[in-house]
């Protein structure tokens, strides 16, 4: 078909080629489509005059269609940008090169308190930069360049701006340059900040609180690593220790921990690390940097992150050495002599039965000496209770320095002490107990020019029988020194069942005469005369002249 005898066709039978066009290829190839056939058909000769005036009309027809889809998808492109600017939740102003608004969203209003009525056309110095910043206002607000090329945008910044009403708030602001027919306009999104910066004003605040309480606190305080080194420490911990806080960060805690409490600190730190404990409360001891051990109160919690995993260790350290001196000093005294410094009857009995419970891996017994300074008394009444005191301190030493380091020596009261031999055969005993005596034989100078000379009466108890318990044990070494008296002081004697037995006999006969006696001679109230007790220095005499002979039967049966 040639194109003269298509332009003859009907208009209707080509109409339907018109509409396929445009199904298929749009607005634009209508036109195109139409624009060549009109342009052919007005250079046509022949009878087609008709023909290309409807062409024109199509072509005209196609070019109005166009122009309308045209203009609503723009208005539809700026009506959806409108839409995202309104419902922003930043606000978005644009300015012109003079610095005049020429867009502000329902954000803008809400921040500003300004309408898009009162904000449109104002300068936007004046309306939202404070007083103070007016001067370089728009550069600070934009970070304005105008040789800056379209497009351009000037990155995120923090400036202040101002509300209506004069308040001033902190706003992020990122800022794009853009080219339009009305001239270059500076868009830019404001957030508000106030929020953030509240937050980061009481962190910081609250961090500057918890490095004061850190810092100034009276107690050592330490931030640690789950490692166990320390990441920071405070003054007080500085001076307990008296190392520099230099030399304590970076330091692992256990490298100045005494050995004996290093196991425990580790099984600590692991059970707050694994989170078994939330927190970890001990009493320890560190050395001091001039090598003195001290004794610290330690408290220590973990913090960790929202994850659960653990950041770093709070400890708080206080210096309890002062009170771990007075808690010494105290069990020192109840445990001890207060005139000689030997451990007294308590601490024997605990020495007494751990010695039994060792009799079961023992091949040799054990040996208790009960030793009694004779005619002491007499000391005491002739020169003064400080001369016998005195005679008591270097009975003391005498007897701690021809012992064993494993014995023990107590003094039970009085002028009366015990001595503790584990692994001693009978023979030694004996030879042990000659040698005391010898040592205790010796004068004794309780004052400047004045000398006593003493005996000791000592009983030797041996036992391997460890169900024995420590009170009959001493019953028995009570009993053998008695027996040592009775046969004419200065020297010993084994302890035998019948002397228990003679004991008891005698006991009772004394008993029952100082008993007479009271009835038919003493006057109300019992005996007058001082006696020596077992806690005193002093012995009595009286109704009774041997009382403290029956007191020691009545303890051994």
């Amino acid at each position: 078909m040639t194109l003269r005898e298509s332009n003859r066709r009907p208009l209707a039978d080509r109409a339907p080629r018109t509409r396929t066009l445009r199904r298929a290829g749009g607005h634009v190839s209508v036109f195109c489509a139409g624009a060549a056939v009109a342009v052919a058909a007005a250079f046509l000769p022949g009878p087609a005059d008709h023909l290309r005036v409807l062409l024109i009309a199509g072509l005209t027809g196609a070019l109005v269609i166009l122009a309308q889809d045209l203009f609503r998808s723009r208005r539809a492109h700026e009506e959806e940008y409108r839409s995202i600017l309104e419902l922003a939740h930043e606000s978005f102003i644009s300015v012109d090169s003079a610095g005049l608004i020429r867009q502000w969203n329902r954000q803008a209003e809400l921040d500003f308190g300004w309408s898009r009525e009162e904000a449109l056309g104002r300068s936007v110095v004046e309306l939202i930069i404070p007083g103070h910043l007016h001067e370089d206002g728009l550069d600070r607000l934009h970070g304005r360049n105008e040789h800056a090329p379209a497009g351009g945008k000037s990155g995120r910044r923090e400036a202040v701006v101002m509300r209506r009403d004069g308040s001033e708030f902190p706003v992020e602001i990122s800022t794009f340059r853009a080219r339009t027919a009305e001239g270059v306009r500076f868009n830019s999104f404001l957030h508000d900040i106030s929020e953030r910066h509240a937050a980061h004003a009481h962190l910081r605040e609250a961090e500057e609180r918890f490095r004061r309480a850190f810092d100034d606190a009276a107690i050592g305080m330490a931030l640690t690593s789950p490692e166990g080194r320390w990441l920071r420490v405070n003054r007080a911990l500085c001076d307990i220790t008296g190392y520099p806080a230099e030399k304590l960060t970076g330091l692992a805690f256990r490298e100045i921990t005494h050995p004996e409490d290093r196991d425990r600190d580790r099984e600590g730190l692991r059970a707050l690390v694994d989170g078994a404990l939330d927190r970890f409360q001990a009493e320890k001891r560190y050395y001091h940097a001039d090598g003195h051990v001290i004794w610290i109160s330690l408290n220590a919690s973990a913090v960790r992150a929202e994850d659960g995993q653990i950041l770093y260790l709070i400890s708080q350290m206080q210096d309890i050495s002062e009170r771990k001196q007075a808690e010494g000093r105290l069990a020192y005294q109840a445990s001890h002599d207060a005139l000689t410094g030997l451990p007294n009857r308590e601490l024997l009995d605990d020495r007494l039965t751990v010695a039994l419970a060792r009799l079961h891996r023992s091949t040799l017994p054990l040996a208790l000496l009960y030793c009694d300074l004779d005619r002491f008394k007499l000391v005491n009444d002739s020169f003064g209770h400080d001369s016998g005191d005195r005679l008591l301190l270097e009975a003391a030493r005498r007897l701690r320095d021809a012992l064993r380091p494993s014995d023990t020596v107590a003094r039970l009261g009085g002028d009366e002490f015990a001595i503790l031999c584990e692994e001693m055969s009978p023979d030694a005993a004996a030879t042990l107990a000659r040698r005391l005596g010898d040592e205790l034989a010796r004068p004794f100078e309780i004052a400047p020019g004045h000398e006593v000379v003493v005996t000791s009466s000592i009983g030797i108890a041996v036992n391997s029988d460890a169900r024995l318990d420590p009170g009959s044990l001493l019953a028995n070494a009570d009993a053998a020194m008695y027996e040592a008296k009775t046969r004419g002081r200065s020297r010993y004697a084994f302890f035998a069942a019948e002397m228990r037995t003679r004991a008891s006999d005698k006991l009772e006969m004394e008993a029952s005469t100082c008993t007479s006696s009271r009835r038919s001679s003493s006057p109300p109230g019992g005996c007058a005369a001082s006696r020596r007790s077992r806690g005193g220095d002093t012995a009595s005499a009286g109704c009774c002249p041997r009382r403290s002979s029956c007191r020691r039967q009545r303890r051994a049966t």
